[in-house]
């Protein structure tokens, strides 16, 4: 459970960074300080697709991959003790 708490604070904190640096281009981009929704989903569309964020995209992937699996190791665990 410890390292599952640990594995989550890793992901939050990454997908934090993810997040506000996506709002940062919006807003550069659009001029627009808080970007509606449209915008948001457009950028984040770019995100997906842009070379320079593909280290910070596969922390992500790998970050959510390791936090499914201490959940399912821990769904597993009590399981068995049941």
């Amino acid at each position: 459970m410890i390292i599952q708490g640990a594995v989550f604070v890793l992901w939050a904190a990454q997908m934090f960074v993810s997040m506000f640096r996506l709002r940062a281009r919006a807003a550069r981009e659009t001029g627009v300080t808080f970007p509606g929704p449209f915008s948001t989903l457009r950028y984040w569309g770019i995100w997906l697709r842009d070379p320079d964020t593909r280290p910070e995209r596969r922390r992500l992937l790998v970050l959510t991959v390791l936090l499914f699996g201490t959940i399912f190791l821990q769904m597993s665990m009590s399981a068995a003790a049941a």
